[in-house]
């Protein structure tokens, strides 16, 4: 106080401590005037036009001088921070026009880049489109031009195949069908006593007993023929070079062999005895390549070699290898032609071992005979995972194999109705009963199977998973064969009993022949001696009705068959079991059988 500073402060107070031109104040503070229209104006109307936005009395906070504002620092104080907001507005506003500017030349940019992007794409699509049509104008041009090249081609491919065919069937005839000289080989000791107590010509069927017409084909049937097992896609790629490659012992190759072989081609097992494998590879040769092997003894040559086959497991993956090898790179097609029948026939009796299965099939699906190939694939399918055969082929195989055609079987309904059905080797009762009650019209018929009536009235039922032609290749097997097979194996299905129908359905053809047979024949001994009994008729019919009254239809029958169950009955279906209703219940089957 006494040094005087309390006055100064005093005076500052009550005068304008606050002194700027009017260059740097309007330089400062011109923001607060906004849009206004300042053109006309000078400095001091400027100064006042800055003060008046402030708002209020202010007379006593500033003064205009000549040159300079006075102002109290109050007055200071609330300019600046107008000053502040209106500058934070106007930043604002450049901000949002730059960002605006910056937005708008990115979206403008972007806009471009999908505009060629799209440009680009109808371009592509247009160009393959186009490709599209002119591939398809350029396949519809080479179709057109195709047509007449390819008719002159079939006339010469079907003039040569008829000359083929004809150099074929002469040499057929002619016998030419040897390599080599294998007549004076060494066959197994049975097989000769076989084919010396059996004339060259055995007729099974009696005379009259078998009546071969054409029958057409049904849609059911055609339904039933064309589902076919398919091949398993792991199959592709096992050439069968890998397996012998893999499994052939040293000193065995895969390679035609016009004479006997000197050791077995795979390794035998212990139960297998070599110089018995030997010489049933002798048997091979002969019904290849021995032109007194014929018409019936070529039969029981086939039938015997199976048989052995059927009987010992350890020997089946050996002797189709022994096939494999023999149609291999054979020089004589006459002579392959009937290596590849017995390797059909064989594959339709028994399944080759898990390990030669693929190779087997890529063998023949590549190599196989034109006329044998889809029937031997087919059937090598079809023995995947089921039982083999007890008895070799029947006479009705042989017949189908021969003429490159299918199989059907005569069956007679439990409403005294009769079908024709679609069979092949691996065909079991269940397969053919439900087969049959399909072409009748039932739909997903199940649980069906068939059985025998012989002339005298017996009846006689399959074993539902039994292949249903093993009851007439045992009818038909010589007694000497029947010997072979009861020591072999303990089955014994029904012997002697005369068969009723033979009937075959040729590939080519929409019809196929039926057979129906005649009971002219019933009680004449067949080949070895045959039953008193002739089979006269093969019926399909369910397990719990075997006896029961026909009924009007056959939906009436299934009706009756559950009876108890459509009338309410409070029996426990579940403890009495479908399988006492139904022969072969107990899951859904698999579909019925192709030919």
């Amino acid at each position: 106080r006494y040094s005087g500073m309390l006055e100064t402060i005093r005076i500052r107070r009550s005068g304008y401590p606050v002194r700027m031109d009017y260059k740097s104040f309007i330089f400062r503070f011109r923001a607060l005037l906004g849009a206004r229209n300042t053109a006309n104006a000078n400095e001091k109307d400027l100064t006042r036009m800055i003060m008046t936005t402030l708002g209020g009395d202010l007379k006593e906070e500033y003064q205009l001088g000549h040159t300079k504002v006075f102002m109290r620092e109050n007055l200071e104080r609330t300019l600046e921070e107008s000053r502040g907001k209106a500058l934070r507005g106007v930043v604002v506003k450049i901000q949002a026009r730059v960002r605006a500017w910056l937005g708008v030349r990115k979206y403008k940019r972007i806009r471009k880049a999908v505009t060629q992007i799209q440009a680009y794409a109808r371009m592509r699509l247009a160009r393959q489109a186009y490709k599209k049509k002119l591939k398809a104008i350029t396949r519809i041009q080479a179709f057109a031009r195709m047509i007449k090249p390819r008719k002159a081609f079939i006339v010469v491919r079907d003039e040569h195949r008829r000359a083929r065919q004809a150099e074929r069937e002469a040499a057929r005839a002619a016998g030419l069908r040897t390599v080599g000289n294998v007549s004076s080989l060494p066959v197994p000791a049975d097989l000769t006593t076989l084919a010396a107590n059996v004339p060259k010509e055995a007729p099974i069927y009696p005379e009259g007993s078998m009546v071969i017409a054409p029958h057409p084909i049904s849609a059911p049937m055609r339904a039933i023929m064309d589902h076919r097992p398919m091949a398993p896609a792991e199959a592709a790629g096992h050439e069968f070079s890998k397996f012998v490659s893999g499994f052939f012992q040293q000193g065995s190759s895969w390679s035609f062999s016009k004479g006997p072989l000197q050791q077995t081609l795979m390794t035998p097992k212990a139960s297998v005895d070599p110089k018995e494998v030997l010489l049933l590879f002798n048997v091979v040769l002969q019904f290849m390549g021995d032109t007194a092997v014929s018409d019936y003894r070529e039969v029981l040559f086939g039938n015997y070699w199976i048989q052995r086959a059927l009987a010992s497991e350890d020997l089946r993956d050996e002797l189709l290898c022994q096939l494999a090898n023999q149609t291999w790179l054979n020089p004589n097609d006459i002579n392959c032609e009937r290596g590849w029948l017995l390797l059909t026939l064989a594959l339709g009796c028994f399944a080759p071992s898990e390990k030669l299965s693929p190779y087997l099939l890529c063998y023949v699906t590549h190599h196989g005979v034109e006329d044998l190939r889809a029937i031997t694939q087919y059937k090598l399918l079809r023995s995947f995972g089921r039982q083999a055969r007890v008895f070799p082929p029947t006479l009705l195989e042989w017949q189908a194999a021969r003429q490159h055609t299918l199989m059907a079987m005569q069956v007679d309904c439990i409403d005294k109705k009769t079908v024709v059905v679609p069979l092949d080797s691996s065909s079991t009762a269940r397969e053919v009963g439900d087969a049959a009650a399909r072409i009748r019209g039932l739909q997903n018929a199940v649980g069906w199977t068939v059985a025998a009536v012989n002339a005298k009235g017996i009846e006689h039922e399959f074993e539902t998973e039994g292949p249903v032609l093993d009851y007439v290749a045992e009818f038909e097997a010589p007694e000497a064969l029947q010997a072979i097979v009861r020591r072999s194996s303990k089955t014994h299905l029904l012997p002697g009993v005369q068969p009723a129908a033979i009937t075959t359905i040729p590939e080519e053809d929409e019809s196929f022949a039926e057979g129906a047979g005649s009971s002219s024949g019933a009680g004449k001994p067949g080949l070895g001696g045959g039953a008193a009994g002739g089979l006269a008729q093969i019926k399909v019919r369910s397990k719990a009705d075997v006896l029961r009254a026909p009924a009007s239809s056959l939906e009436e029958q299934i009706d009756d068959m559950f009876g108890d169950a459509l009338n309410g009955s409070q029996e426990d279906l579940t403890q009495v079991g479908l399988s006492d209703r139904i022969h072969g219940a107990g899951g859904v089957p698999p579909p019925p059988p192709p030919p």
